[in-house]
């Protein structure tokens, strides 16, 4: 790029404001533009045609689109930008929510089907693993480029073993993680208070045994509040990971890069 060219700007349509934003469209997007790679956009609404238009986007993100007029936008986009790189991001496959999940209810009957609508309209399509990248080839996207899940270097943190006292045992979620809590009583029941028990953000009902909760945070305050728990080990899988689903091990959890940043030990499946 010369000294006469601006870097390619970037509008990035996100699909929420919670944590998969953050890691697959905010955080990577800001360092982008900090970098001076790019410069960029990040909203979670649909901007009018007219305002896209002036704007002149390079690249357009469309993440999780899947509503009709999300995907109207896009085919309508296609015709106005036809110029500009489209890339369709998808970090959780959709294809079967498990009915713990807090989302089953509200996820659309032909939910693959939109899915594919909306990668079809793109020139690419970016995932977190190769089993989600197997499932959106299935739909008929041609060109998945898989980027896992990561952190800026800046953010990760040493911490030095505990040697004395309790171990801290914890968790961390929102209400789409309700069907975890459930998993981890019978754990709770047989370990006892041999341990610390720490939540953030939600804890199961009727504990079986006395925990310490701290109360969910903003996302953006999220790896800072993670840390703050001083955690020795920490369940960060979702239970769409642990109940069997046809793409196993698609679904690349933010959790395990926000508990691994602070050093926290992470048990295996």
């Amino acid at each position: 790029m010369s000294n006469n060219e601006r870097p390619p700007f970037i509008l990035a349509l996100c699909a929420d404001l919670q944590g998969c934003s953050f890691h697959r469209i905010m955080t990577p997007l800001a360092s982008l533009v900090e970098s001076g790679i790019a410069d960029g956009r990040i909203d979670s609404g649909i901007w009018p045609d007219e305002a896209v238009k002036a704007a002149k986007p390079d690249v357009i993100v469309w993440q999780r689109q899947v509503e009709d007029e999300q995907i109207e936008t896009i085919t309508r986009w296609r015709d106005l930008l036809p110029d500009a790189l489209f890339i369709y991001e998808l970090d959780d496959y959709l294809g079967e929510i498990p009915l713990a999940s807090f989302h089953h209810s509200f996820m659309p009957l032909d939910i693959s089907e939109r899915v594919a609508r909306g990668a079809a309209l793109c020139e690419r399509v970016t995932t977190t693993t190769e089993p989600m990248a197997e499932w959106l080839r299935s739909l008929g996207a041609v060109d998945v480029r898989v980027v896992p899940n990561g952190l800026p270097q800046a953010r990760i943190k040493k911490r030095e073993p505990r040697i004395t006292g309790k171990l801290r045992v914890g968790w961390a979620g929102g209400m789409s993680h309700t069907g975890d809590l459930a998993l981890l009583c019978p754990a709770m029941q047989a370990i006892g208070d041999d341990v610390t028990w720490v939540f953030l953000g939600m804890q199961p009902e009727n504990c079986p045994v006395r925990v310490e909760y701290h109360e969910g945070v903003a996302v953006t305050q999220y790896l800072d509040a993670m840390a703050a728990l001083d955690l020795d080990l920490v369940d960060p899988a979702p239970v769409g990971d642990i109940i069997p689903r046809p793409f196993p091990g698609a679904r690349q959890c933010c959790h395990l890069a926000e508990t691994a940043f602070p050093g926290f030990l992470l048990p295996l499946r």
